[in-house]
């Protein structure tokens, strides 16, 4: 994020316009590995448990509308589709705030709920 942008603008004035390119490149990779890592971290921790690290500590798990615990492509699904509800100004997690069952973009794209554990 911030990091790569102030260690790519000190890049840039140093090495002058021709470097822009080099500079987009390289951010571009960046954050395509970081929504590979994201991505993954999520698919398989919820396809292993049913829950994140965060959600454990918070005693959440990710549950099919069955209760089922989901299998490993619709985690990776609703991992992917967090994306799509963090694009424009994270609305996609808004909706939970007037959904009855309080669930976001994802989990209505692939009929998941986050549930209390305990």
């Amino acid at each position: 994020g911030y990091g790569l942008a102030v260690v790519g603008f000190g890049f840039f004035k140093r090495s002058g316009p021709d470097a822009l390119g080099l500079l987009l490149l390289i951010n571009g990779l960046a954050q395509l590995a970081a929504m590979a890592l994201s991505i993954g971290y999520n698919a398989v921790l919820v396809g292993l448990w049913g829950t994140t690290l965060g959600k454990k500590v918070c005693g959440l798990k990710v549950i099919k509308a069955d209760g089922s615990k989901p299998s490993f492509g619709r985690a990776f699904g609703r991992a992917a589709a967090e994306i799509i509800s963090g694009m424009v100004c994270y609305i996609g997690y808004l909706i939970a705030g007037f959904d009855t069952e309080k669930r976001a973009l994802h989990d209505h794209m692939c009929d998941t709920r986050v549930v209390k554990a305990r």
